[in-house]
């Protein structure tokens, strides 16, 4: 498949299969929905919890580099909520890679058992995606000490990034469809990028530029929201939109980053669904 097939049939996979990835989103995604709720009656003592998702929320991944300390003290608030968003990231990524290349192999599955086995994998997500991210965080802090000229911080940040990301992308359909170590992840997702990287890099920057603009709909409707109401009602909307972009846009994240995986597979591996 080119470039407009993977994407195009990911879509077509996420509509046929919408109520396994939906369900399989809600249940990986229980402790943060109750963080949210904890947040959302004591706004004082509980901050919103951070999940990361995708390519999209660098920005706020490197913002928050800057602000773990403050005043020279540690923001605990801040750290128990990427403790937690960290956790859900992994076990949801997990989930949906588990539950789509179930289904991608024509195997039933079940949301508590895609869910069950992201957990049951979890150290091994944790050692491979927890790479990605630490190179996140430390090039989020270098960049801006080493740069001459501040204005230009985020432009080079994001141009460290694009030659980065499409190469650890398939970390987490590696771990969780071969069932290997976390380490044996990377190596396979570098590998199986080698060669291709301008294909996986377009399917990724067209995805993220799709979702994005997906995701502005959500986003316009919080705005309208806010502009008409107040308070805990302003609240309950700022965490509702996020989470309904999360069940109804994101998972095609997912979705293509799997389909990706497999034909990478076939072309250097001569890989075909009976193999499995």
């Amino acid at each position: 498949m080119d470039m407009n097939e993977v994407l195009s049939e990911a879509i077509a996979f996420f509509i046929r299969h919408f109520w396994l990835i939906a369900g399989t989103v809600m249940l990986a995604c229980l402790p943060l929905f109750a963080w949210q709720f904890l947040w959302f009656q004591q706004p004082s003592e509980w901050g919103p919890a951070q999940i990361y998702r995708s390519a999209r929320d660098l920005p706020t991944l490197a913002s928050l580099a800057n602000v773990i300390f403050i005043d020279g003290k540690v923001n605990g608030k801040l750290i128990a909520g990427l403790l937690l968003g960290g956790y859900v990231s992994l076990v949801r990524g997990g989930a949906l890679a588990f539950a789509i290349s179930e289904s991608y192999l024509g195997r039933k599955t079940t949301p508590a058992q895609a869910v069950s086995a992201a957990n049951g994998k979890l150290l091994q997500l944790l050692a491979g995606n927890g790479l990605a991210a630490l190179i996140v965080i430390a090039i989020a802090l270098i960049v801006p000490k080493v740069l001459p000229i501040h204005e230009i911080e985020m432009y080079v940040f994001a141009l460290i990034m694009m030659a980065i990301l499409p190469r650890l992308l398939l970390v987490t359909p590696a771990v969780m469809i071969e069932n290997i170590a976390g380490g044996d992840g990377i190596r396979r997702s570098l590998y199986l990028v080698q060669g291709r990287f301008w294909f996986v890099f377009a399917v990724w920057l067209v995805l993220e530029i799709v979702l994005a603009l997906l995701s502005l709909v959500p986003v316009f409707g919080l705005g309208l929201a806010q502009s008409a109401l107040s308070g805990r009602a302003e609240m309950l909307f700022s965490v509702a939109i996020p989470t309904l972009t999360m069940l109804f846009i994101d998972p095609i994240h997912d979705v293509t980053l799997v389909f990706v995986y497999y034909q990478l597979r076939r072309r250097k591996e001569r890989f075909s669904v009976g193999d499995l």
